[in-house]
């Protein structure tokens, strides 16, 4: 990284952390403590207003008025942030997808016209497929109701239609997540009609409105509807496949009990549907040894399939 570059970006790393130590700044760009002294000192005779704090909890600060008027991407970071747009058309923010279009073109405006020709082949070639559910459509002005309530931590009621006894029913949830899942987009939290935990797809809501009263915060929720709920796998696992999808989002909080030919490990995951996935594709090299309501779950979807084919 160029001494230009490390200088801007310690001031954007102290204009986002408000405080951080020689060490913290070195550590981040991979240089010395020495080098990073030099560099403050450089940003100093600048004129960049920046706070210099001694003893414990002591640290770099730069002025809360400091006002840095523009930003300069690199090639490189033009690419990353058109990149992570293209990614975002993809997973359909609702009632924001027209902003795309608008940010793509900031972009590239400030780019060179050749590297502009580049940037387009490259982004024709990059695909992200991470959407199973395809939503119809969103109410207007939805997403923007829901990120206002999340903000100010205020509750919302919402008008709710339930595709699987076809009823529509009014509540008032207090957010505690908006998350995008498979390829639709959710709230969870409190749900007080149901005293508990809920989960809701942001296309079946046909109304949101933002009330004035403050959301109830409940550490943990938890309930036994809940479609994201965690759930603590026993599993035996052979080792070779273990090596082949040990770092894949729904092995990602596993631990390892015994190792042999087989491993045994614990597996607390959201991904239930692939947890059984795998037992039925792979049923010698990936076995569920617990809990025992998941394997009778798993043992009544096999006795179906059993009795259909």
């Amino acid at each position: 990284m160029k001494k230009s570059e490390r200088l801007n970006g310690v001031i954007l790393l102290l204009k986002e952390h408000k405080r951080m130590t020689a060490k913290d700044l070195a550590d981040y760009f991979e240089v010395s403590e020495r080098t990073i002294y030099r560099d403050i000192d450089a940003l100093s005779q600048l004129k960049v207003p920046i706070i210099a704090y001694e003893g414990l909890g002591g640290g770099y600060e730069i002025s809360p008025d400091y006002f840095i008027p523009s930003i300069h991407l690199s090639p490189q970071e033009s690419t990353i942030l058109l990149m992570v747009l293209k990614m975002g058309s993809e997973i359909k923010i609702p009632n924001l997808s027209r902003s795309y279009d608008l940010i793509k073109s900031k972009i590239v405006n400030v780019l060179e016209k050749s590297y502009c020709d580049e940037v387009d082949t490259m982004l024709d070639k990059i695909h992200f497929y991470i959407s199973k559910i395809e939503p119809i459509a969103y109410e207007e002005d939805i997403m923007i109701s829901l990120l206002e309530s999340i903000k100010i931590n205020h509750r919302v009621k919402i008008i709710y239609s339930a595709p699987r006894n076809q009823q529509v029913t009014e509540r008032v949830i207090s957010i505690q997540q908006l998350f995008f899942e498979d390829g639709a987009w959710y709230i969870s939290g409190y749900c007080h009609l149901r005293k508990e935990k809920r989960t809701f797809r942001i296309d079946r809501i046909n109304s949101v409105e933002v009330l004035d009263e403050e959301a109830l915060m409940v550490q943990a929720l938890k309930s036994s509807t809940d479609k994201f709920q965690r759930t603590n796998f026993e599993i035996l696992i052979k080792e070779d496949f273990y090596r082949v999808i040990k770092e894949n989002e729904y092995m990602k909080n596993h631990e390892i009990v015994f190792c042999d030919e087989y491993i045994t490990l614990n597996v607390t995951t959201k991904f239930v549907d692939k947890i059984f996935e795998l037992a039925l594709m792979y049923p010698d090299q990936f076995m569920i040894l617990g809990p025992i309501e998941k394997i009778s779950q798993l043992k009544s979807k096999i006795i179906k399939l059993n009795k259909i084919y």
